[in-house]
C-alpha cells in the first residue's frame, strides 16, 4: 500500500513559505479535498482565477513533482478514509449535495477525446473482445457487455475468480483486445486476469486512479472520478464513460446499424418488450 505524509501535514509544515496565492490554493483544496482532488490543474486554476502553473508550483512547494502526484496523495487519503462506515447525512439537502458531486464526477471525463477514439478503434477492430470486472466494477463491465454485444460479435465477459476455472481462457489468442474496469478498492482477481491478458493482447483500461496498479499494463487508459457524499464511491462517471465508448465503437463497426436492426427484429419476433402505446 502506498504510504505518504498527509497533504494537510505538508501544508502545515510549509505554511510560512507559501505565497498568498499558494495559501489560497491550500485553503480551497483542503476545504473539500474529496471534491477538488479529482479536478485537473486547469480546472482548479479556473475556479480560483489563477494560472495552472501556480497550481503546479503549489504542489512543488509541498515537495511533489507536480499536481498529479499531489492529486494521487489526496485520492489515496480519501480511499483510506472512506470505508463502509459513513452513510448519508441525516440532515441538510442531501440530494443537492449528491447531484453537485456527481456533476464534478462527470466533468472528470472531459479532455479524453483522443483516448476515447483510440480505445474505440481497438474494440471495433479486434476479432474478439474480453471484458473484465469484479466486485463493484462487475456492474460496469456488465453494462459494457450488454451494449457492446449488440454492436459487434465475439464479446466475452469474464467475472469472478478466473483462477477457479482457467479453461475459460482457452480461446485467448492474437488480434484480440481486453477491456478492464478497475476501481478502488481494487479486486485481486481482476489484477491477476488482466496481467495474463496483457501478455497476449492490448488492454483498454477504465480506472479511477492515477496510481491504479494496472496503469503500466494498459495500452489505452480512460479515467473517471468516484467522489461521493458518503463512504460509498460513485460509479456514475464510470457508467457514463462506458456508454460513450460503446457509441464510439458503434461508429467504427461497419455493420453496426444492420446488427442493431436485426436485434430489433428479434425483440419483435419474441415479443421481448410490451407493445408501446401509439
Amino acid at each position: 500500500m502506498r504510504v505518504s505524509q498527509r497533504v494537510s501535514e505538508r501544508v502545515a509544515e510549509r505554511a510560512a513559505e507559501l505565497t498568498p496565492t499558494e495559501r489560497r490554493v491550500a485553503d480551497y483544496l483542503l476545504g473539500d479535498h474529496l471534491l477538488h482532488g479529482y479536478k485537473s490543474a486547469s480546472e482548479l486554476a479556473k475556479e480560483l482565477s489563477i494560472s495552472p502553473s501556480t497550481v503546479v508550483r503549489f504542489a512543488q512547494s509541498l515537495g511533489y513533482s507536480g499536481w498529479l502526484e499531489l492529486q494521487a496523495d489526496l485520492k489515496h487519503e480519501n480511499s483510506r478514509r472512506q470505508r463502509l462506515v459513513e452513510l448519508a447525512p441525516g440532515t441538510g439537502e442531501f440530494l443537492s449535495a449528491f447531484v453537485n458531486v456527481e456533476i464534478e464526477n462527470l466533468r472528470s471525463l472531459l479532455d479524453q477525446d483522443l483516448e476515447l477514439d483510440e480505445a474505440a478503434t481497438l474494440l471495433a477492430e479486434a476479432e474478439k473482445v474480453w471484458l473484465v470486472g469484479n466486485r463493484a466494477s462487475k456492474h460496469v463491465a456488465g453494462v459494457m457487455h450488454h451494449f457492446l454485444s449488440m454492436t459487434r460479435p465475439d464479446v466475452r465477459l469474464l467475472a469472478g475468480d478466473v483462477g477457479v476455472t482457467p479453461d475459460v481462457l482457452l480461446d485467448v489468442g492474437p488480434n484480440q483486445v481486453a477491456f478492464v474496469v478497475f476501481m478502488a478498492r481494487y479486486a485481486s482477481a481482476t489484477l491477476d486476469i488482466a496481467r495474463y491478458l496483457a501478455q497476449h493482447m492490448p488492454v483498454v483500461l477504465l480506472t479511477d486512479e492515477f496510481t491504479s496498479p494496472l496503469l503500466s499494463l494498459a495500452t489505452t487508459r480512460l479515467r473517471f472520478a468516484t467522489a461521493g457524499v458518503t463512504s460509498w464511491k460513485s460509479s456514475t462517471a464510470a457508467f457514463a464513460m462506458t456508454q460513450a465508448l460503446v457509441m464510439a465503437v458503434a461508429r467504427k463497426v461497419p455493420d453496426a446499424r444492420q446488427r442493431l436492426q436485426k436485434a430489433e427484429q428479434l425483440w419483435d419476433e419474441f415479443k421481448t418488450y410490451l407493445e408501446e402505446n401509439r
